[in-house]
């Protein structure tokens, strides 16, 4: 019916979007378990079922909106990405990104192999750990609205 319809629609945009921040949209997944699992039990009537699905598409479509978010970290996709990958460190996320915005002659960096060095050397100047530095890599890699 209707509400299955949703739920796929939203499922889509998750799966869509997840590279951009991994842990966000893997949140947004689980409230979608949770909702799918409450409209099996009959647990919600449709109205509110209706409310929580509206509001679940808007958090997975714009989660600049999500109230989470300090004011310094919601416009910023890549300071989603930090803050959610870090576990809500403002500090963090806000400083890898300034690192990165320095990081001078990276433009192009997913198609040169010198440049995704450079970067990557200064990520890990900041962080100073091999993991971290790659997943923090990998999310900047997806941001390429804010990261050409």
């Amino acid at each position: 019916g209707a509400a299955e319809g949703i739920e796929g629609n939203i499922r889509r945009k998750i799966v869509e979007k997840r590279t951009l921040n991994p842990k966000y949209y893997e949140n947004m997944s689980v409230i979608l378990q949770e909702l799918i699992a409450a409209r099996k039990q009959a647990a919600l009537d449709y109205e509110e079922l209706l409310k929580r699905y509206q509001e679940l598409a808007i958090k997975v479509e714009k989660p600049e909106k999500a109230t989470r978010y300090p004011s310094n970290i919601g416009k910023s996709s890549a300071r989603r990405a930090f803050f959610d990958y870090f576990d809500g460190d403002v500090q963090k996320a806000v400083a890898l990104d300034e690192v990165i915005k320095k990081c001078q002659g990276i433009t192009g960096f997913r198609e040169d192999e010198i440049k995704k060095r450079r970067l990557k050397g200064a990520i890990y100047q900041s962080l100073q750990d091999d993991d971290a530095t790659e997943a923090v890599y990998r999310l900047v890699a997806e941001q390429i609205k804010e990261y050409p």
